[in-house]
């Protein structure tokens, strides 16, 4: 592969940048002000641009556990009890999968309509 780079830059992180770099972050891309993940300060651009460079690198399935290892969203005090399901809705949106079939250690993740699942 003759255009292959085996160098690539770091997703640009909110966590210890200046305010007023974070402020030129969000203006360029307002995804930057959404925290997803509040213990490790993760933003959603940053979960995003995870999720686009899973795609384009041929990652079959993009799972939360790919996103956490990539973002570090999960990894903070609260192990992903208050932004795992956020991490699941984003992956679900930008994927083009349901929500159900958002994958977590090698298995599917039960959010959203369990109703439903258990009729099935």
């Amino acid at each position: 592969k003759k255009r292959w780079n085996p160098y690539r830059s770091d997703i640009v992180r909110v966590k210890g940048r200046p305010l007023q770099e974070v402020d030129e972050l969000i203006r360029k891309n307002p995804e930057y002000g959404e925290i997803v993940c509040c213990c490790k300060t993760v933003s959603k651009a940053e979960v995003v641009k995870a999720i686009e460079r899973m795609k384009k690198i041929g990652v079959k399935t993009v799972t939360i556990d790919g996103i956490k290892f990539r973002t570090r969203a999960g990894l903070g005090m609260c192990q992903g009890s208050f932004c795992r399901w956020r991490v699941a809705l984003l992956i679900s949106q930008y994927v083009g999968v349901s929500l159900h079939e958002v994958v977590v250690k090698n298995d599917t993740y039960g959010i959203g309509e369990v109703k439903v699942l258990l009729n099935q």
